[in-house]
């Protein structure tokens, strides 16, 4: 039982901590990049077309700021496509979207609601560009993000870069600051990812990809997750180019964190148990298969490393040592229950419910995903747009 416990300490600690000063020393002695390799590299004034693709369903909040924020970006007119993709929208988001032809603002409608990634799969198929840049409706970018995320292709080698999403409100209160301080540090692990090869995976925020290197994934899936994976397979470097900065809210409510959170993770254990090869060294090399445990598998295990953890510690507690273990370790449970029974805002127990919180989305996600429980769309969190 002694082995259960310290190999779940292990694994919990080497998920947030290990994992993190793995990538310090392979920045170090293991990176694998070509020197050649540069992010800063331009096309000097001849760029590339791209097709700019917004998905939206039911945004009538905030498309109309977000086209706007679309056409003030700096990239030459000419050379800029802007499709915005509505996924059977049922309010006034079409009609908002119309209003914009005369500024080149291409509208496509699907026929039916099969989610973001479908009506994105349906909206490449009508696309022009040679760069393929994706947004959604409630992320608006910085005046230069665009031109500084399409510049990264002057590289043949890339073939998808995920910008920056920064949260706007990470002070607003205590739920949206505990969301930014878990994003935050996973972007820290994500730039490591970058310097070093390729990241594991981006947000649906701002990102691009070659339009010769589009995957139209199930709808079921992600781009976030399947991108970046499927581009090392393909022998290109996924990066992440922290210059390139789109803004937006995190959810303000436990509530909507929770379903957001659900739903992503039934997702994403979807698709890591269906496709085994972004785990297979054979696959995407031997260094990015450890990002890729490391980052993604672990991380998504760690609700069942906490309950064999738990459940070992109270069969160990007739020792004295382990009984003060399980002393702190059931302190820190009942921090988290106070915090959701009182729904204080007092950091001693929220930030203990929030972690508790996100490990059992993940357990739900998994339940969600092995029920049959997954659809391919869902509704927005309200508190998230802007």
């Amino acid at each position: 039982m002694e082995f259960v416990f310290w190999t779940s300490v292990f694994l919990i600690a080497y998920s947030y901590i290990g994992y993190y000063i793995f990538l310090n020393i392979a920045y170090v002695f293991v990176s694998i990049k070509d020197k050649d390799i540069k992010i800063e590299n331009t096309f000097e004034d001849d760029y590339p077309k791209v097709s700019f693709i917004i998905a939206a369903y039911n945004e009538e909040n905030v498309i109309e700021r977000k086209i706007r924020n679309t056409l003030q970006l700096k990239y030459p007119k000419d050379k800029l496509e802007i499709i915005v993709a509505s996924d059977h929208s049922t309010d006034k988001t079409d009609e908002i979207i119309r209003k914009y032809a005369d500024a080149g603002i291409i509208l496509h409608v699907a026929k039916e609601r099969k989610g973001k990634t479908n009506v994105q799969n349906e909206a490449v198929k009508i696309a022009t560009g040679e760069i393929l840049v994706f947004s959604d409706a409630n992320a608006m970018w910085g005046r230069h993000s665009l031109i500084r995320l399409v510049n990264n292709f002057s590289n043949p080698k890339i073939g998808y870069v995920a910008g920056r999403l920064q949260y706007i409100n990470k002070n607003s209160n205590i739920t949206s600051y505990s969301e930014s301080l878990y994003w935050n540090y996973d972007l820290l692990l994500r730039n490591f990812e970058s310097k070093i090869y390729s990241i594991t995976a981006g947000n649906g925020a701002i990102y691009a990809v070659r339009k010769e290197d589009y995957e139209y994934v199930d709808p079921m899936y992600t781009h976030d997750l399947a991108f970046p994976h499927l581009m090392v397979e393909k022998g290109k470097l996924a990066i992440y180019d922290e210059s390139a900065v789109a803004y937006e809210k995190a959810g303000e409510t436990l509530e909507d964190e929770f379903k957001r959170k659900v739903r992503m993770f039934s997702r994403n254990w979807q698709r890591m148990l269906t496709n085994p090869n972004m785990f297979n060294p054979l696959k995407v090399g031997w260094l990015y298969a450890v990002f890729m445990i490391s980052h993604k598998l672990l991380r998504y295990f760690l609700p069942f490393f906490h309950i064999l953890l738990f459940i070992s510690n109270m069969m160990l507690a007739t020792n004295e040592f382990y009984r003060q273990i399980l002393y702190a370790h059931v302190s820190f449970y009942i921090l988290a229950l106070i915090g959701f029974v009182t729904r204080t805002h007092h950091k001693l127990f929220y930030i203990p419910l929030y972690y508790v919180t996100f490990q059992y989305t993940i357990l739900l996600g998994f339940i969600k995903y092995i029920t049959g429980g997954n659809r391919a769309y869902w509704e927005k969190a309200e508190t998230t747009r802007i």
